[in-house]
């Protein structure tokens, strides 16, 4: 079972109910469903939060929008690490990543540090951080460089990554260095700009649990694990499970371990898959990420997909998503 005896203290449903609750995405965007009601601005709505109107300056492009946030409603005291991570690909988890950061940032006010993790270097694409000319900053951070001088400060931070990090766990598995472990726990002293400590710091990692994941788990204080309806995905829950209990025993912050569905559809298999899970006790969020086309076709134009599509399924899926994350963990 996931997490051991320390994670099934509460089961959380994601939900199934009415097709008025999973609307389509026709239906959201024409104020049919009953979440597109409540979330009457584009990047969604905190009750009584006042607005702000920012400039976001993004690649030499700058947007204007309108964004009602309440930061004190969940007021952050300390820095938290988000591990986004499932040992299967294609399932969401650097859209899970750029979306969470976009929103943590832009709606609420928090300070907001994304960490690249995956040598292919989507999250760093997503961010226009990408270069195959380097030793990027990831593989530096594992290679024990401090993290201050590894950061690209602009609005949301990030430490990129490429493919020089295979080169990096490579060294760190075989031996070539000492002290594998504990190489990220200078994230731990990330500041921003103002020189203030990271709200908080997400890292996107690949599909598997080589040293560059151990690290990062070494230092987080929640593990989301972005899970698409399908055999081969649930299936791998098991094993991301048993290796977070180990992890716990030298990491004891982990207080949060749960499933995201992503990409759901109102079908007969995703509802198996759903039964599935809650029959096998797996924790889960109660929002799950509605599929949306815009999703992929964001990533053409450069763009997140709440700037690109903020009423579509899944951006709205995913604004609601973070507002349960707040409220479950603040």
């Amino acid at each position: 079972m996931l997490f051991g005896p320390w994670g099934r203290a509460l089961l959380r449903k994601v939900p199934r109910g009415t097709g008025e609750e999973r609307g389509t995405e026709d239906q959201i965007q024409a104020g049919q469903s009953r979440e597109r009601r409540s979330v009457p601005h584009d990047l969604g709505t905190i009750e009584n939060g006042p607005s702000d109107t920012r400039n976001i300056t993004r690649a030499g492009r700058i947007t204007t929008i309108n964004i009602p946030y309440n930061a004190e409603k969940f007021k952050r005291r300390n820095m938290r690490i988000i591990n986004i991570i499932n040992l299967k690909g294609g399932v969401g988890k650097t859209t899970t990543a750029l979306e969470m950061g976009y929103i943590l940032h832009h709606k609420y006010g928090y300070s907001v540090l994304l960490v690249d993790n995956d040598k292919q270097g989507n999250l760093s694409r997503g961010m226009d951080l990408y270069t195959d000319s380097d030793i990027c900053p990831t593989a530096r951070l594992l290679s024990g460089e401090p993290v201050k001088d590894l950061i690209h400060h602009d609005g949301i931070d990030t430490i990129a990554a490429n493919m020089s990090l295979l080169t990096a766990t490579y060294r760190l598995t075989s031996g070539a260095t000492s002290n594998a472990m504990g190489r990220y726990r200078d994230l731990r002293k990330a500041r921003n700009q103002d020189g203030k400590p990271y709200d908080y710091v997400i890292i996107d990692n690949p599909p598997d649990l080589g040293i560059n994941v151990i690290n990062a788990l070494m230092v987080t204080d929640d593990v989301i694990i972005p899970t698409k309806i399908d055999q081969w995905a649930l299936e791998g829950l098991d094993i991301i499970g048993d290796q977070i209990v180990e992890i716990r025993q030298v990491n004891p912050r982990i207080r949060l371990a749960e499933a995201l569905v992503t990409m759901y559809r109102n079908t007969p298999a995703c509802n198996a898959g759903l039964d599935w899970l809650h029959k096998h006790n797996y924790d889960a969020f109660d929002t799950a990420i509605r599929y949306s086309e815009k999703a992929a076709e964001c990533t053409f134009f450069g763009k997140s997909l709440q700037e690109y599509s903020p009423r579509s399924a899944a951006a709205v899926s995913y604004r609601r998503f973070v507002e349960e994350y707040l409220r479950r963990t603040s």
